[in-house]
């Protein structure tokens, strides 16, 4: 499987450590118990240890439809194709519009692909990888010639899981669950793949007993969970109902990944010595910088974080066309990606691009 082409849109609106912060404090105003004033500045102290200075945000004349149609015209004209040669379109990531149909349908209306096959997959910041390995599998058994996989991750739109809702905060213990929140930025990306002969490895990990610990509920969610998952839940989560709200225990998440993600990167059946640039998930480059000295591969990170934060399940595509873009990398050079997700779920994989 090769990679024809990448493409990143980013949207206008920069975000600063510095507003994050204010907007929490706007929002909190009224219902915070306690020094407001200390915790945010204990927000602002964490997030800056963990490298984030800036991330992106929809402008108010901007949406994700056009942003990802924007982004799929300029990847489908670096790759020499028109949007009707794609046979397989695959949504993947949180963000979206619709639950039915699948939100890659709704897309390739807009697009004119007319007869291509859609579908979405859905693993939180694993989803482009998850997405990647189906298509390797779809070329490689011939069913397909040519596929595009897309994502519009932009969940701090007003009233979604994010905003204002994780802003509006009671008390610092909800700093826990709630921190990722304010690490999140916004990107569409798009990637077209077809045959070729390069060769790719693949690693994965669950750990799904760890499910719980970062979620986002839809209606009903606990007719679809177990009495002992809602107790864990609520009793954190007691203070509002979950319903649509992201909670995500970044710490713990942490905590757990060093050695899972260890595992899976020296799985590979790679001299690790010789690879020159990883790319990894964009959740924090202070943690996965620490997760590098573990594995043994520290210098070799290429991050993102610090400028775009976490852009979910456009975390690599956007990483890997803006390092081809700096010239960090280059066709024909061998590479490896490197994610730890919700679920919990890890992997590594390497590739010649």
């Amino acid at each position: 499987m090769q990679i024809d082409a990448i493409s990143v849109c980013f949207p206008a609106k920069c975000i600063s450590v510095d507003e994050t912060v204010d907007m929490i404090r706007f929002h909190s105003k009224t219902s915070f118990q306690g020094d407001l004033d200390a915790t945010v500045d204990y927000i602002r102290r964490l997030l800056q240890r963990s490298g984030a200075r800036t991330r992106y945000w929809l402008a108010e004349d901007e949406s994700p439809i056009d942003l990802l149609a924007n982004c799929v015209n300029e990847t489908l004209a670096k790759a020499n194709c028109s949007a009707r040669s794609v046979d397989m379109l695959i949504y993947t990531g949180i963000g979206r519009g619709y639950i039915e149909p699948a939100q890659a349908c709704i897309l390739a209306k807009k697009m004119g692909m007319l007869h291509t096959q859609c579908l979405d997959i859905v693993d939180a910041c694993m989803s482009w990888s998850r997405a990647m390995q189906l298509a390797w599998h779809y070329l490689y058994s011939r069913t397909y010639e040519r596929i595009l996989i897309v994502n519009a991750e932009f969940l701090n739109i007003p009233g979604g899981a994010l905003y204002p809702v994780n802003y509006a905060i009671e008390n610092s213990r909800q700093i826990r669950w709630l921190l990722p929140t304010y690490t999140l930025g916004e990107a569409a990306t798009a990637t077209v793949l077809s045959l070729g002969d390069n060769q790719w490895q693949w690693q994965f990990r669950s750990l799904n007993d760890k499910a719980h610990l970062c979620t986002i509920p839809g209606q009903g969610y606990r007719r679809y969970t177990s009495l002992q998952e809602n107790v864990i839940s609520d009793q954190v989560m007691a203070e509002k109902d979950q319903t649509g709200r992201l909670s995500s225990f970044g710490q713990e998440l942490h905590d757990i990944a060093g050695s899972e993600l260890k595992q899976v990167l020296h799985a590979l059946d790679l001299e690790l010595d010789k690879i020159n640039t990883i790319f990894p998930h964009a959740s924090s480059s202070t943690a996965w910088n620490h997760f590098a000295d573990i594995a043994g591969v520290t210098g070799k990170l290429y991050h993102i974080y610090p400028k775009y934060g976490n852009l979910i399940s456009a975390s690599l595509p956007a990483a890997m066309e803006l390092a081809f873009q700096e010239k960090r990398i280059s066709r024909g050079e061998q590479l490896i990606n490197w994610v730890g997700s919700a679920g919990m779920s890890f992997s590594a994989y390497s590739y010649v691009f």
